[in-house]
């Protein structure tokens, strides 16, 4: 299954990241294997299986509040979204509506509970 086009750049998720666990990057090409070769925001080259691609929402870049406002709900996503959201001090993600991610920010955090 290709889900995109190699001479896009289009932006795929990288599983297994050394650092990040799963971490964005934009197709350079296509490998000899099949293979998505694909280059992170550090500058690195990875290849990514094209059954294993999946396409990078742009939401999850932004962190929403809610998760079913990603277009494509998957590990990358998920942990995208709440790792963007954690470092803007905004720990709580919704899911839906009865439904919700509390990551502890092991600090205070100004403003959270009080005035």
């Amino acid at each position: 299954m290709e889900v995109l086009n190699a001479e896009s750049g289009g932006r795929i998720w990288i599983d297994n990241h050394p650092s990040d666990g799963w971490a964005p990057g934009r197709v350079d090409s296509l490998g000899a294997n099949g293979n998505y070769i694909v280059i992170d925001d550090h500058g690195e080259q990875f290849e990514v299986p094209q059954d294993k691609a999946r396409p990078v929402d742009a939401n999850c870049m932004k962190g929403v509040d809610d998760l079913l406002m990603l277009g494509d709900f998957n590990e990358g996503a998920l942990l995208r979204n709440v790792r963007v959201r954690y470092f803007r001090e905004e720990i709580y993600t919704g899911i839906g509506g009865p439904i919700l991610i509390s990551v502890n920010p092991f600090q205070n955090i100004a403003g959270l509970y009080s005035e």
